[in-house]
């Protein structure tokens, strides 16, 4: 949550910055436009008004784009599903839980997600991925009663795309990191 205040502090600075700059520049270009001219004068804005008003509009889309940022909705997830196994995501999915790393300055960052679906959909992925030559399977522990495949991208080495098939419950883990 720390991340997401932080965010939001440096968004709003940085818009309320820029947009203190463009209204000096228009009041300029205004008082240049305006002097010489024999138009009626203008009412008089308050000026501090506007800069609240700004400043809350300012804040109000930062911590929307730093929540957004640091918490991605649901369609991010499934694209990475989509991404880790080249296929759509059944309809009848359900999210069970969903957490990611804010991207760091080098792009790195992970993924992970756990998604319930039927049975029937659960057996036909797991099919589906077993016959597929892009996945490899890379353990399947008797113990566990899991099911693990990798995909692998060639030239792309700091791709870890992940995806496990738990038996017991019939939950398919997502995972994606890249390094």
């Amino acid at each position: 949550m720390t991340t997401v205040i932080f965010l939001t502090t440096i968004f709003t600075i940085i818009l309320y910055i820029i947009y203190l700059i463009f209204y000096s520049f228009y009041g300029l270009i205004r008082k240049l436009f305006t002097k010489n001219s024999k138009s009626k004068p203008q009412t008089k804005i308050n000026k501090t008004k506007i800069n609240i008003v700004a400043f809350f509009i300012f804040f109000i889309f930062s911590a929307y784009a730093a929540h957004d940022a640091v918490f991605p909705p649901e369609s991010f997830y499934k694209s990475e599903f989509e991404h880790v196994t080249l296929r759509k995501i059944p309809e009848s999915s359900k999210f069970i839980s969903k957490e990611s790393s804010y991207p760091d300055f080098h792009g790195d960052y992970y993924s992970n997600s756990k998604i319930q679906l039927p049975s029937e959909d659960y057996l036909k992925l797991l099919n589906e991925i077993r016959l597929d030559n892009r996945m490899k399977e890379i353990k399947n522990s008797s113990q566990t009663n899991k099911i693990i495949f990798q995909r692998l991208i060639e030239n792309e080495n700091d791709k870890y795309l992940l995806i496990e098939f738990d038996n017991d419950t019939q939950l398919i883990s997502v995972s994606v990191s890249v390094t």
